[in-house]
């Protein structure tokens, strides 16, 4: 994968955008001295042709045509002049003037030419005005033309030498500006540079990170320091949870290793009768089993929680609440036989179809019951324990809630119900086979559908939990009792 420089591309746009800058401040700079240098050349050619019109003389007594006083005219190197009458006839010209050149209509025009294949400047003025000339003489005088050219080498070599200092210029101040920016890029990058180094320093072993970053002070950054603090966040409470887990898992995985092994080691230490070594044997597959579960309780949370909440129930896969409710509680009979507990199943209000697989709303019921009935313990005669599952509509959710009327939880153990092999009572965890899981898939199943899930608890009085899900559609019924 190529690696993309930030530092580079902000260097290469600044560098682009101020080359562009720097040219058209060189073409505007050469155009403008242009522009003056070339008013100042026909500032000059009007000059000499004034110059020129004083030295031709008018007609008089003594002079039958014009005459032009050449001792009056200082040419310059390269300078020419053509004066012509109406007619095209050449009245007087310079002696280095050659060809003929064509003219423009305008009374007064300056024009651009090629003499010997050199660049000239010309000042073009018809129906030229003699100086000193009565008006009323004006008209008996021939109508001239005048052409004035001079080389225009010295304003074209004027306009490159500004050129070359404009560029040169530029260049300079381009040079010097990308070193600046240079600088400028680096330290405006600082921020940037210490919210990856505070990153690096975050590992397994370094969830702590600085109390003041320049990162997080800057504006444009604020938003990716703050998410960077919250996934570290979240980043070290998923390991501090998985570490525990591992570490609970090894636990518990010990501990039902150890009383497997007991029980084998108590039925092996010596010699006994078939009976005594079966009910040993049995007392070990018991054991065995309850391992067994465990695994299998560890496996299915570790699944669910890999899974994303875009493969959550969908259409289709939408559980009916009380039939499902009730399913649970018939493949629980002979548990409930057996402690004596009575569960009643009832819809209050309109049915509702619960947003959540069938199977997943079963596990979770499943897992709510049977933490009901473990806490319920054994029923006696009329006596019997009651545990009643409700399902209500409000608004947009189903509520189910699964009250019994059991031990409780007390109010410091309420909070971590739903941690992984948190045990209220641990004294009862071996008979009933529990193992601190059930209430965390539970937890996991309701989260992963988009739902909550609430639990209130008095000691000695029973326990509510109550699961809010996303309903599908409704429909009224009567209320069926369970």
């Amino acid at each position: 994968m190529i690696q993309i420089s930030i530092r580079r591309r902000l260097l290469v746009g600044v560098a682009v955008v101020q080359i562009i800058a720097a040219t058209l401040s060189t073409v505007l700079v050469v155009r403008h001295e242009r522009r003056q240098s070339y008013m100042v050349l026909d500032a000059s050619l009007s000059e000499h042709a004034a110059l020129l019109k004083s030295a031709i003389e008018p007609p008089d007594e003594s002079n039958s045509g014009l005459s032009l006083h050449r001792e009056l005219l200082i040419l310059q190197r390269g300078e020419r002049y053509v004066l012509r009458d109406a007619n095209g006839r050449v009245v007087a010209a310079s002696s280095n003037w050659m060809g003929d050149v064509p003219l423009p209509d305008a009374p007064r025009s300056f024009i651009d030419l090629r003499i010997e294949d050199r660049p000239y400047r010309a000042l073009v003025l018809h129906d030229m005005a003699l100086l000193n000339v009565e008006p009323d003489e004006v008209k008996n005088l021939p109508r001239l033309t005048l052409i004035y050219a001079v080389r225009t080498r010295g304003a074209e070599e004027h306009i490159k030498h500004v050129a070359l200092i404009a560029a040169a210029t530029c260049v300079g101040l381009l040079l010097a500006s990308l070193l600046a920016t240079s600088w400028v890029v680096s330290v405006g990058l600082q921020p940037i540079v210490q919210i990856v180094e505070r990153a690096t320093r975050i590992d397994a072993s370094n969830w702590e990170q600085e109390d003041r970053v320049e990162g997080a002070e800057a504006k444009e950054l604020a938003p990716i320091s703050a998410a960077l603090t919250h996934m570290v966040g979240r980043l070290r409470a998923s390991f501090e949870r998985e570490r525990r887990f591992a570490a609970d898992a090894a636990h518990e995985m010990k501990t039902a290793v150890a009383i497997v092994k007991s029980t084998l080691q108590l039925t092996l230490d010596r010699e006994r009768e078939a009976a005594e070594y079966r009910q040993g044997m049995e007392r070990a597959l018991d054991d065995t089993e309850r391992l067994q579960r465990l695994v299998g309780d560890m496996l299915h949370l570790a699944k669910i929680e890999g899974l994303s909440n875009d493969v959550a129930s969908s259409d289709g896969l939408d559980a009916e609440v009380v039939s499902v409710a009730e399913e649970v509680v018939r493949r629980l009979a002979p548990l409930l036989t057996a402690r004596q507990i009575r569960v009643i199943v009832q819809q209050q209000g309109e049915a509702a179809t619960a947003r959540m697989a069938p199977e997943e709303l079963r596990v979770v019921l499943t897992n709510l019951l049977e933490n009901a009935i473990y806490a319920s313990g054994d029923g006696v005669g009329d006596g019997a324990s009651e545990i009643r599952v409700t399902a209500a509509t409000e608004g947009k959710e189903c509520v189910i809630s699964v009250a019994d009327t059991g031990c409780g939880i007390s109010a410091e153990a309420l909070p971590h119900v739903f941690e992984r092999f948190f045990r209220g009572d641990p004294s009862r965890s071996r008979e009933s086979g529990g193992n601190g899981l059930g209430l965390s898939i539970v937890m996991a199943m309701v989260e992963r559908a988009g739902a909550s899930i609430t639990v209130s608890s008095e000691p000695g009085v029973g326990s509510v939990f109550v699961v809010r899900l996303p309903i599908v559609q409704q429909r009224p019924v009567d209320m069926l009792p369970g």
